[in-house]
């Protein structure tokens, strides 16, 4: 099934959700290429994809330093005052004995939301400068095993959760490295959703 015209097809491509081959197709502006069996999107065009791709990447890895390393909450509860950042909270864990705990925040909420930002900087940068065919390849095959584990989202309503809840028993002050936070995981999922990962392996495979 093909919600509207097509330009040209080339060999076969796999549906995502059950895996389906079908004829490559490459939609029209403003049109997708369902699948016949399960009705998922394979492909859709989007417009200037690496350029936007390329432009929040960058933007998400000069706000990463900043939302690590920046307060997220200032805080004044029941006698005890001090501040939380996204580091100093991982080590609090270790430093408690949560291991397992520590590792799934550092992994999910530090370490893969950075390397997705930088893998699709450098394959929107390679792909736009016409380079490093190999690298993207590989760049490639990382982000898609990546991709599903930055978990932002999940680590900013712990956040809020605790700052309505900790209001009840103290003062508690939003600090610049919540917003920086904020800021960083809307440039994820921009970059996310701009990114054309087909019309990167399209690019690729013409490439000598």
């Amino acid at each position: 099934m093909i919600h509207g015209g097509v330009q040209n097809s080339e060999g076969l491509i796999g549906c995502p959700d059950c895996d389906l081959l079908i004829l490559k197709t490459h939609p029209v502006k403003g049109f997708s290429l369902a699948c016949p069996r399960c009705g998922a999107q394979i492909l859709r065009l989007k417009t200037d994809s690496m350029d936007r791709t390329l432009a929040f990447s960058l933007s998400g890895l000069f706000l990463f330093f900043p939302a690590c390393f920046l307060p997220l909450l200032n805080f004044s509860v029941l006698g005890f005052s001090g501040r939380c950042t996204m580091v100093k909270a991982v080590i609090q864990m270790f430093s408690s004995g949560y291991w397992w705990m520590g590792f799934l925040v550092l992994f999910c909420s530090i370490l893969a939301p950075f390397l997705v930002l930088t893998i699709l900087f450098a394959i929107s940068f390679s792909v736009r400068a016409g380079k490093n065919k190999r690298f993207v390849v590989k760049a490639l095959k990382m982000y898609h095993h990546l991709s599903e584990w930055a978990m932002l989202d999940v680590y900013l309503i712990g956040i809020l959760v605790s700052l309505i809840k900790m209001r009840d028993y103290g003062e508690v002050i939003s600090g610049l490295g919540l917003y920086s936070f904020i800021g960083l995981l809307a440039m994820v999922i921009f970059s996310m959703i701009c990114f054309d990962i087909q019309k990167a392996w399209d690019v690729m495979e013409k490439k000598p």
